[in-house]
Order: structure tokens, then C-alpha cells, then sequence
């Protein structure tokens, strides 16, 4: 992924707390999706990734 102004969701500013939502929808055009997998154990990893001001990911 290359990291942009146009690919950034929001912008944090250093020590000011910002709030985000966050929403996953998992979805998908599968014939055997149907209710019977609502109680599946589904596990999800989320991360975000710090930027400098040109865009440059912080390692």
C-alpha cells in the first residue's frame, strides 16, 4: 500500500486525543453463508500505521 493523503482515513495530531469508529463488515457471496455461521469465532487483526509529513510511514 502506499501511503497518501488520498489513501489516509484521518489525521492525528500528537498528544490530542482523537476518537474514530472503527466498522467491520464480513460479508461475502458464498451459497453456504447463511445463518448457521452467525456464532462462528471470527478473529480479526486491526493496526494502524504512524506517518511522518510527507507520508512516510514511522517504523
Amino acid at each position: 500500500m502506499v501511503y497518501s493523503n488520498s489513501t489516509r482515513l484521518f489525521h492525528l495530531d500528537e498528544m490530542t486525543p482523537k476518537k474514530v469508529t472503527v466498522r467491520l463488515w464480513v460479508d461475502g457471496e458464498d451459497p453456504q453463508c447463511d445463518d448457521d455461521v452467525q456464532d462462528a469465532d471470527l478473529k480479526v487483526a486491526l493496526s494502524f500505521v504512524g506517518c511522518d509529513e510527507n507520508n512516510v510511514p514511522i517504523s
